[in-house]
């Protein structure tokens, strides 16, 4: 018989894949094998590369709020049912590059909300006292409030160290004020009587101030506070703001309001606007439009890329929303990195969610969303390699046969 012109190793393959063969065990052992490997591959690939998650409270301790600084290298969070320090400074420590948190001293002032501005942070307190701190001293800022009586500071947005918006009030009564150069303006009541204000954001650049709340006459003992409730304040700091009402609903009180770079989705959108029963769009013409697929939530983001991220209840899944695809799509969060996620903050390329982890304390889930996409990280996509480059093999193994016979018959 004629030597075969094929190499011996194309032959040794033919003889394993042969169906009639003294090799029939190897093909049976490697499809289940395969099949195996595969399914365990399909299900880990489900799962949301580069989500981590650590603790960061003591027991018994809650977050009330969180903001980062402009470089995004440490944070102030307030903290509730503290036994001491509820106002502390996270913040990398030069020794080991480890993360430290240490008290915020703030003297008189008890802290009820604070703000982020370049070189450091407002914070915002009782009896409207307002102090500045830089991360390493805290100085009280003489306000004048005229003729008002002075409440408390319910929420706080800055423009720099002296001057931004703020609402004050207690119970169900709530205003909103401008500050500048160390005098409060005349309060604006809501437009609506039965509207509480509890939130107000300001845009990077200060020309979007956005107010949120929630609707008295909704709310029920079971819910609670309820309400979509979206008001633009217009003004001049130091000057009585106007007060003009962008959206009022029924539903779960809006609990973010993240202003989109208007250099993504297409310059259309100037705001994400996420609550316990829907997610709303500002458009850049002032209406409002529900954002698809998407539901309630418990906390959002946007990322650097414009990528909007909604996390609800426990957090074993993760919704995203891309300006590229505008379609909701979810991701499996690894159980050990779930959290019940009440805040969620972008830092620098990260997207963080704070809320209860699962043993009970106050944590972190961390997310680095360029992992989707990196190879050395992503089960998914080293997936999608490996199929490539079987299929480039499977290809270069036929062409070779082919070249071999000559395209004749076999």
């Amino acid at each position: 018989m004629a030597n075969s012109l094929a190499p011996a190793w194309l032959i040794k393959i033919g003889e394993y894949l042969q169906e009639e063969s003294e090799n029939q065990w190897f093909w049976f052992t490697a499809f289940v094998v395969t099949m195996l490997v595969g399914a365990l591959w399909i299900q880990a690939s489900l799962v949301l590369p580069g989500v981590s998650s650590v603790g960061i409270l003591e027991e018994g301790e809650i977050m009330e709020a969180v903001e980062w600084d402009a470089n995004g290298n440490s944070a102030l969070v307030l903290v509730g049912l503290a036994d001491e320090d509820p106002l502390r400074l996270f913040a990398d420590s030069t020794a080991g590059n480890r993360a430290t948190f240490s008290a915020a001293e703030t003297s008189n002032l008890t802290a009820t909300s604070m703000c982020a501005y370049s070189d450091g942070w407002l914070i915002g307190g009782e009896d409207g006292l307002v102090g500045k701190y830089d991360g390493f001293n805290f100085e009280l800022i003489a306000l004048d409030w005229g003729n008002q009586t002075a409440a408390d500071v319910i929420d706080i947005a800055c423009t720099d160290n002296d001057s931004g918006w703020l609402i004050a009030g207690s119970g169900r009564e709530s205003s909103v004020h401008t500050f500048y150069n160390g005098v409060v303006s005349e309060g604006t009541e809501p437009p609506t009587e039965s509207t509480v204000m509890t939130s107000i954001s300001q845009s990077s650049d200060g020309s979007l101030v956005i107010v949120s709340g929630y609707d008295t006459a909704l709310a029920t003992p079971t819910l609670g506070p309820q309400g979509e409730i979206v008001i633009r304040a217009v003004g001049v700091l130091g000057q009585q703001p106007n007060l003009v009402t962008l959206h009022h609903g029924a539903g779960g009180q809006i609990h973010t309001v993240a202003f989109v770079d208007p250099t993504t989705w297409g310059g259309e959108v100037d705001a994400m606007l996420a609550g316990g029963s829907s997610a709303l769009l500002l458009k850049s013409d002032s209406t409002i439009a529900d954002l698809p697929g998407v539901g309630g939530s418990t906390a959002a983001v946007i990322d650097s890329s414009g990528t909007f991220w909604f996390a609800s209840g426990e957090s074993d899944e993760l919704v995203s929303v891309s300006q590229r695809t505008r379609d909701a799509e979810s991701h499996t969060v690894a159980k050990s990195a779930i959290v019940d996620a009440e805040f969620g903050v972008a830092v620098g390329e990260d997207v963080i969610f704070y809320g209860t982890g699962i043993d009970g304390n106050i944590g972190a889930l961390q997310l680095d969303p360029s992992a989707s996409s990196d190879v050395g990280r992503s089960l998914a996509r080293m997936g999608d390699l490996i199929f490539l480059l079987t299929t480039i093999f499977a290809i270069a193994v036929i062409g070779h046969a082919v070249y071999v016979k000559g395209l004749t018959p076999w």
